[in-house]
């Protein structure tokens, strides 16, 4: 039994250090993914009509599937082509993400 407690406690360990290691390698990258989804979701008409056509966000999103690119990377982007409307969304996604 003391054996089996012991590499339960290892596994914890082993979580919490793979736990850690995910946060700084792809956490940030996340909090920028869940930026651009919340201004997806929330006016989906809107911004898909801004960025539609624009061959440059298409290509930036490609990347960003591809993993030749990080969402942190092309958030600018996507930003600077939003409506107003979908700012409000941005700054609502950003203040609900640090409460959390």
């Amino acid at each position: 039994v003391a054996s089996e407690l012991r590499a339960g406690a290892g596994l914890a360990a082993d979580l919490a250090a793979y736990t850690r290691r995910v946060r700084s390698e792809i956490g940030r990258d996340l909090a920028f993914a869940r930026i651009c989804a919340s201004v997806l979701y929330r006016l989906p008409r809107a911004t898909l009509e801004e960025l539609a056509g624009d061959r440059a966000v298409a290509r930036a999103m490609t990347d960003v599937l591809r993993g030749d690119r990080r969402y942190r990377d092309v958030v600018g982007i996507l930003l600077a082509r939003l409506p107003t409307s979908a700012w409000r969304c941005v700054r609502a996604g950003i203040g609900r993400q640090s409460t959390s």
